[in-house]
């Protein structure tokens, strides 16, 4: 795997586990969508969430480990998205 991936699912894992009582519904449904994502689409996503800036030109994305970016893209529901 890609650390940063190895990490993001760490600590998702441990916020599950340390405060799984108090997690919202929006975060316990985010937690389950992002674990049934493909591999492409977590990490796409963990790479999004590292960018600086709201909005995400695609054609910009340059990841060697990601093998199907539109497929990623489409898996994860990241586009025509921004982040608020």
């Amino acid at each position: 795997m890609y650390y940063y991936l190895d990490h993001f699912t760490e600590m998702l894992s441990f916020v599950e586990t340390t405060y799984g009582s108090v997690l919202a519904d929006e975060h316990r449904t985010f937690v389950a969508r992002f674990n049934g994502f493909s591999q492409d689409a977590r990490c796409l996503l963990i790479r999004m969430i590292n960018r600086r800036g709201t909005i995400f030109n695609s054609g910009h994305f340059r990841y060697e480990e990601i093998s199907n970016l539109e497929r990623a893209l489409a898996d994860s529901g990241a586009v025509d998205r921004g982040r608020g």
